[in-house]
């Protein structure tokens, strides 16, 4: 008993070193700040209404230096089953510097982004030659260049990503401790000493910053702080995959700062989707903006402009933080046979927050999408684009297959199964899409007849390939070779067959769900159509082609067919007739009523217009013909 807690004395007494030792230090940057100019003055993209000292994230860098290094100096070189040691701790002394003291530069002066990178690339780039650097990925020896490229690209996500976080008071500095007390459960667990310690420390110093920096902040942690946090989990990130070799070494720390990274990725996702728009023309932004602009449109100010308090913004990311933590520490407890179900899971989480929190996103995508749908010569480049696609996601669809039904690692027998019958899979798949003619359909003005066309091949194909693989590859079970060749047909059917009908979606429907939701609009105009027929179907077309012009949200139909009553017509619902407009309106109000019908007798339209009348409704018409469709 007393050795266990001998054992259990380091994770307890360093974390608190650091904790009192940031509250201290914390303290005296709050009185010294201001006095140097270091301050944060309320401004465009800031939501604080009085100056700020900025620039206190020094305070968690010394009180995590001091604590480790007293901690390694007293303790054995390198722990009890660790990598880091007092050498080590020095190899990221001198990168760690140089990116604070660019950081507490820009905290006083505000530095050019394009300065701040480079900076940030010399970080990186003085990690990798002192040897914290992916040495291995998944079991690969990977070369210098593959080395190098991965450890720059993934510390410098990692640092913007908390840069980018660091929006809101107390946001950053509390997903660093949430962070760091998932990744020092998962390192005590996986007896990984030293680590545990350190990434312990680095939350016990957000902890103690946190004191001070909770809503309302005394004082920001600025670039000094925010970077440095990102760095350091990426360092510790690229150590535990070192270590091992599956696929959870990687997603553990990936998951751990989940709500940083996913908020980084979106950043660079809308950036460039604005780029490229700005190119098609698609968009009217000032000459000057930049991808590397910032803009007030991160998770935190999303939730913040829906009506939410700083607070609850706050908590609820916290929340979000932990989710993604618990489900690293998971994929640790459980075992490998588990694995296939978490990251299930975590696609599923991740799915679901990507559409909760993406909107703004995914409409820019669609705008990209329908710039080059309502072209046919650029819709003839997507469709030429079709076989590479196939390909890629019929090996994808190979490999999660393997993935999922492979016990064990990729470095043993699965490998030599990939590497026989991946050719007899995907090869006659693809030869039977090119030889039945399914690349010389236009996918954007397609039939019913066309899916079933395509579907036909890919089973077509699937079957060859299944009589191939069983004759020439050698399978242990035949009950796991069926299961696994499902499981194949399955995926790379849902993922063919799912671009095309995105296409038509994202046309039709998508960009229409993604706009009024991603776009706060007063002047949205709630509409009920008179009429479930065809000029319906037509009418609804015609506005989702002009949506950003002419904001239209169709809160249902009436029609005085008793059959369609209460149905679902067109993606709406039917309310009922006309007789019951007044119950309708009290439960569902609308702006415009808009008769889709030309077969309404003159009493009922009578009643109508007087309801409007009444009501102070417009009342208008919308009968087309087919040249006047989008």
């Amino acid at each position: 008993m007393y050795s266990i807690y001998y054992k259990l004395i380091p994770f307890i007494l360093y974390p608190v070193i650091s904790f009192f030792l940031s509250l201290i230090l914390t303290r005296i940057c709050i009185k010294v700040l201001p006095v140097l100019g270091v301050m944060a003055y309320p401004g465009e993209r800031h939501i604080h209404k009085n100056p700020v000292p900025t620039g206190g994230g020094i305070s968690i860098v010394a009180s995590f230096f001091i604590t480790v290094i007293i901690y390694l100096s007293v303790s054995r070189q390198g722990g009890d089953y660790g990598v880091i040691s007092v050498d080590f701790v020095y190899k990221l002394l001198v990168p760690a510097l140089i990116l604070v003291l660019g950081g507490f530069i820009d905290d006083r002066f505000a530095l050019k982004a394009k300065y701040k990178l480079s900076l940030q690339f010399i970080v990186c780039v003085g990690c990798w030659y002192n040897g914290v650097a992916f040495d291995t990925l998944l079991g690969f020896v990977l070369p210098a260049y593959l080395s190098f490229i991965l450890t720059v690209a993934w510390i410098f996500f990692f640092m913007n990503a908390f840069n980018l976080i660091d929006g809101i008071d107390g946001l950053a500095a509390g997903l660093g401790v949430v962070a760091s007390l998932c990744m020092g459960v998962v390192f005590i667990v996986s007896r990984f000493s030293a680590e545990a310690v350190l990434i312990l420390c680095l939350g016990a110093a957000c902890l103690g910053f946190l004191r001070y920096n909770f809503f309302p902040a005394k004082l920001f942690m600025g670039e000094t702080g925010s970077t440095f946090i990102g760095f350091m989990f990426g360092v510790i990130g690229i150590v535990s995959s070192n270590k091992a070799l599956t696929l959870s070494a990687v997603l553990i720390p990936t998951l751990a700062i989940g709500v940083p990274l996913f908020d980084g990725f979106l950043a660079l996702w809308r950036r460039i989707g604005r780029k490229i728009l700005i190119l098609l023309g698609g968009r009217s932004i000032k000459k000057n903006w930049k991808v590397f602009y910032g803009d007030r449109e991160h998770i935190h100010h999303r939730m913040l402009d829906k009506g939410w308090s700083h607070r609850t913004t706050t908590l609820l990311l916290y929340c979000l933080a932990l989710l993604f933590g618990v489900i690293a520490i998971l994929s640790v407890l459980f075992s490998a046979a588990a694995n296939g179900l978490i990251l299930v899971i975590t696609l599923l989480v991740s799915v679901s927050v990507i559409r909760r929190f993406a909107g703004i996103e995914l409409w820019d995508s669609a705008q990209i999408a329908l710039i080059g749908l309502h072209k046919p010569r650029r819709g003839l480049l997507i469709s030429l684009l079709h076989p590479f696609y196939d390909l890629v996601f019929i090996a994808l669809s190979f490999f999660i297959t393997q993935f999922l039904f492979c016990e064990v690692s990729f470095s043993g027998e699965c490998l030599r199964l990939l590497y026989h019958s991946i050719f007899y899979s995907m090869l006659p798949i693809v030869v039977i899409l090119h030889a039945s003619g399914v690349y010389r359909i236009y996918w954007l003005r397609i039939s019913s007849g066309d899916f079933v066309h395509l579907a036909k091949m890919i089973t077509l194909g699937t079957v060859l390939g299944f009589i191939l693989n069983y004759f020439f590859v050698d399978y242990t079970s035949l009950r796991l070779f069926v299961a696994k060749y499902g499981m194949f047909y399955l995926l790379s059917i849902v993922f063919i067959l799912g671009e095309r009908m995105f296409l038509r979606y994202v046309k039709f429907t998508l960009t229409k769900n993604l706009y009024l939701s991603a776009h706060s609009h007063d002047n949205v105009t709630k509409v009920l159509l008179y009429g479930g027929g065809i000029n319906a179907r037509f009418y609804l077309n015609r506005i989702y082609c002009d949506i950003a012009n002419d904001p239209i949200k169709v809160i249902g139909i009436i029609d005085d067919e008793p059959v369609l009553r209460k149905q679902y017509v067109y993606n709406c619902n039917v309310f009922g007739g006309s007789d019951e407009l007044p119950e309708i309106f009290k439960k569902h109000t609308f702006d415009k009523i808009v008769i889709t019908s030309e077969n309404i007798s003159p009493e009922k339209l009578s009643f109508v217009e007087k309801f409007c009348k009444d009501n102070k409704i417009t009342l208008s018409e919308a009968f087309f013909s087919i040249k006047d469709v989008c």
